[in-house]
């Protein structure tokens, strides 16, 4: 038996599902969780709760809402950490942000955990004081090695520079992170790991409700934050310059953010907008009804669309990018049309849209995609941790 503390900044969907396979085996698991992340994490429900700044507090199971059934298990402990306060890059914020984790970190040293792994982004500013003040065997995983819209591999931020210096393992989640975070100078390939993430299985967890009574039995569903690499006007485009491909069909774009095309989408009776933070349930309930989910995104490192999809049966169209190619299979699982391509992303909508022997046969592969696909079983990424952990 192992104690292994996890720290991390959100990223709960992928998570949960990693604890359950640590308790399963035996270990015991204690999740740090930054409250910032709590306003509506990834694929849980917790009771709302004030955590002043510097405070680090134990939730009780009670707290969980249906979590504590799905780990099935008493050897798991769940603190919240308020780290917050002025912006990083205001001296006085820095210094009040440094001594909230100091403190933090005293109290985790004291545990004497056999593994830590710390989980976030290259672009958290306080990650840095996070690794020199933790003691023990640490790893880190990274959801993101770079600004992948516009990387600049020369100049690595302070917290990518610094685990490059301190030669720290890193864990990455797609190919194409692997790929990125090697094009750094003086990085050891020896020191980074690319472990996949499974299905986000914890959603399953949340009861489904009724929120949305407008979208109909027939739409297809765009799903998460509106940035303008996801490529919001391409699908706007698909869907307006082939009209005759989709009469009776509704396109749901549901998510917070803000593209200029979004306001062309409000006008038109063919999109149904849902522009603001979802919630759990609402993300179970939009992605259990709709046919498929589309992802026409520009660029991209990885996505946990896929993986919160593949929970309930739904396949993928989305842009022929690296990041999904790691997990969709074309003709397989979903489809891929080239990126930018409204006319072919039109195309590829159409023909799943009538074909229902090949819809069928998506549906049916995606049942199976973690049997088909041992590098995706929880259990196998499990053991690529461990196997990692105990060679630190």
């Amino acid at each position: 038996m192992k104690k292994i503390a996890i720290i991390s900044s959100g990223h709960t969907g992928s998570l949960f599902p990693l604890i359950k396979r640590f308790l399963s085996q035996g270990h015991c698991v204690d999740l740090y969780l930054f409250s910032s992340a709590l306003k509506t994490p990834e694929g849980f429900t917790i009771k709302e709760r004030i955590i002043k700044n510097g405070e680090i507090c134990e939730l009780s199971s009670t707290e969980w809402e249906g979590l504590s059934d799905y780990l099935e298990s008493s050897s798991f402990r769940f603190f919240c950490c308020g780290i917050y306060g002025l912006p990083f890059f205001h001296r006085l914020g820095a210094i009040i942000i440094k001594h909230h984790i100091k403190k933090l970190c005293f109290l985790i040293n004291k545990m004497n955990y056999d593994y830590i792994n710390l989980v976030g982004r290259y672009s958290i500013p306080y990650y840095t004081s996070l690794v020199d003040s933790l003691s023990g065997n640490v790893v880190v995983s990274l959801h993101e090695v770079c600004n992948h819209q516009n990387p600049d591999f020369a100049t690595p931020n302070t917290f990518i520079e610094h685990l490059i210096y301190s030669k720290i393992p890193i864990v990455v989640h797609s190919t194409k992170s692997r790929d990125d975070i090697l094009n750094y100078k003086n990085i050891d390939p020896q020191k980074i790991h690319y472990i996949p993430f499974g299905l986000f299985e914890s959603y399953s967890s949340i009861k489904k409700t009724n929120f949305f009574d407008n979208t109909g039995k027939n739409y297809v569903l765009f799903v998460g934050g509106i940035l303008p690499y996801k490529g919001l006007d391409v699908l706007y485009k698909a869907v307006t310059e082939q009209k005759e491909f989709f009469k009776g069909v509704k396109f749901v774009v549901a998510g917070k953010g803000y593209v200029p095309v979004l306001e062309k989408m409000e006008k038109d009776n063919s999109f149904i907008c849902i522009n603001r933070f979802l919630s759990n349930e609402e993300m179970v309930e939009l992605i259990s009804n709709c046919k498929f989910i589309v992802c026409p995104y520009q660029t991209m490192s990885q996505s946990g669309i896929p993986q919160t999809a593949f929970v309930f049966n739904k396949p993928i169209i989305a842009s022929n990018l690296d990041g999904f190619k790691g997990v969709v299979n074309d003709y397989k699982e979903g489809l891929f049309f080239q990126k930018g391509d409204s006319q072919d992303l039109a195309n590829k909508m159409s023909l799943l849209l009538n074909d229902n022997q090949l819809y069928s046969s998506l549906v049916d592969n995606i049942r199976y995609f973690v049997k088909n696909n041992k590098d995706y079983s929880w259990d196998f990424i499990a053991n690529q941790y461990l196997e990692l952990f105990s060679k630190l």
